[in-house]
């Protein structure tokens, strides 16, 4: 029974393959500072986000405060 030994085939080599190994520092860094600019309007975008949903709360807190106060002066009769 024969074992084939992939490690001894012959590979070609890329003519080009000095310049890619050059350019793969570059082309990392790169993706890393496009994954940071992503994360980072996301982030702004939830905040963003969290920060109407906390004023549309708070707006419609008060408005129901001034209802309340509102019907409880309007129908109530004091002695």
């Amino acid at each position: 029974m024969q074992r084939k030994n992939y490690y001894a085939k012959n590979i070609e080599v890329p003519d080009n393959l000095r310049e890619l190994l050059l350019q793969t520092p570059m082309q990392v860094s790169k993706q890393k500072r496009e994954f940071t600019i992503w994360i980072t309007v996301i982030l702004l975008l939830v905040a963003f986000n969290i920060g109407l949903y906390l004023q549309q709360e708070t707006k419609q807190q008060e408005h129901a405060t001034a209802d309340v106060y509102q019907y409880l002066t309007q129908t109530s009769y004091y002695p």
